[in-house]
C-alpha cells in the first residue's frame, strides 16, 4: 500500500481493474490481428509461439518465456496454430487517471524471472472462470489479483519501469473526476452542477483539468468511455444496442460512429481484442 498522500493530492491510493483472465488455446479471432489496447497485458506461452511486431520492432516469444505489454502501444500479434497462452490484462491509474506505470515497448521475460507472477496470474484465471455465487467468491478472486498486482509492480520496478506517482493540485476536483471515471457516458458534461459543486466557473474547472490531467475534462472523458467500453466489449456479452442505451448514445450507430472516430477499430474488432 502506497504511503498517505500529502494534502491537495488528488488521489491516495491507486484503482486497479482486471480486464481479460486468459488460461487456454488462442480464439481463432485473436490469432492474427492488429490491436491498441487500452491495458496492461501479462502474456505467459505455455505452448507453441507468440509475435507481436510494431514500431518497437518484431519480439517473438517461445514456450516457457512471456511478454508485458503496455497500453496505447499499437501492435501486430500473431500465434502459432497450437498456441496456450496465460494472459492477465488490467487497468491501473490513480484517482485523478494518472497511469501508475508508464508504457515502454513489450518486454520479454523468462520463468526464471516472474515464478511469482505465474503462479498468481494462474491462481486468478482459475478463480475468474469459476462462477461467483457469492461476495466470498468474489473475493478470493480480487485478493489472487490484488496479489498479482503486487507482484507485477515489483517486477516491473526492477525491470526499468517508471512507478508514477499521483499529480498534486486543487481538491475541489477530487469529485468531478471520480464521477467522470466511475460514470462516463457520451452527451455534454453536466458543468453547470460541477460549479455548484465545486465552487468554481467552468473555465476555472477547464483549467485546472488541464493542469491536472493534462487534457481537457471532454478528453478524459472520452479516454475513460472508450475504456469502460472496451472492457465491456471484451467480458460482457452485452449487444451494442443494450451497451449504446447504458452509456447514453443515441442509438447503437451512434456508439458504432463514436468509438470508430475515437479508435479506429468498430466494436466487433474490439471484441476480438480478447487475447
Amino acid at each position: 500500500m502506497p504511503p498517505a498522500a500529502p494534502y491537495g493530492n488528488l488521489a491516495q491510493y491507486p484503482v486497479a481493474t482486471p480486464v481479460v483472465a486468459y488460461d487456454r488455446a488462442v480464439s481463432l479471432q485473436g490469432k492474427d490481428i492488429t490491436v491498441s489496447p487500452a491495458f496492461h497485458s501479462f502474456w505467459w506461452v505455455r505452448r507453441g509461439w507468440a509475435k507481436v511486431t510494431g514500431e518497437f520492432g518484431i519480439k517473438r516469444t517461445p514456450e516457457g518465456q512471456g511478454l508485458f505489454l503496455s497500453p496505447g502501444i499499437k501492435r501486430h500479434q500473431t500465434f502459432a496454430d497450437d498456441t496456450l497462452l496465460l494472459s492477465l490484462s488490467f487497468v491501473i491509474h490513480w484517482e485523478d487517471g494518472q497511469p501508475l506505470l508508464d508504457s515502454l515497448p513489450p518486454v520479454k521475460y523468462s520463468g526464471d524471472e516472474i515464478e511469482d507472477l505465474i503462479s498468481h496470474a494462474e491462481a486468478a484465471c482459475g478463480l475468474a472462470g469459476a462462477r461467483h455465487d457469492s461476495v466470498t467468491d468474489w473475493l478470493r478472486f480480487q485478493s489472487s489479483f490484488q496479489a498479482f498486482l503486487a507482484a507485477t509492480l515489483q517486477w516491473a520496478g526492477r525491470s526499468g519501469f517508471q512507478i508514477l506517482s499521483p499529480q498534486e493540485g486543487d481538491p475541489r476536483l477530487i469529485g468531478i473526476i471520480r464521477e467522470v471515471r466511475q460514470s462516463p457516458g457520451a452527451g455534454p458534461l453536466p458543468f453547470e452542477r460541477w460549479q455548484r459543486m465545486a465552487g468554481l466557473s467552468r473555465s476555472q474547472i477547464n483549467r485546472l483539468a488541464r493542469e491536472h490531467l493534462g487534457k481537457s475534462l471532454h478528453a478524459y472523458r472520452d479516454q475513460q468511455l472508450v475504456t469502460v467500453l472496451r472492457r465491456n466489449l471484451l467480458t460482457r456479452g452485452s449487444s451494442i444496442k443494450e451497451l449504446a442505451a447504458e452509456h447514453g448514445f443515441v442509438d447503437s450507430a451512434h456508439l458504432c460512429h463514436w468509438l470508430k472516430r475515437q479508435t479506429g477499430v468498430t466494436p466487433t474488432e474490439l471484441r476480438h481484442e480478447a487475447v
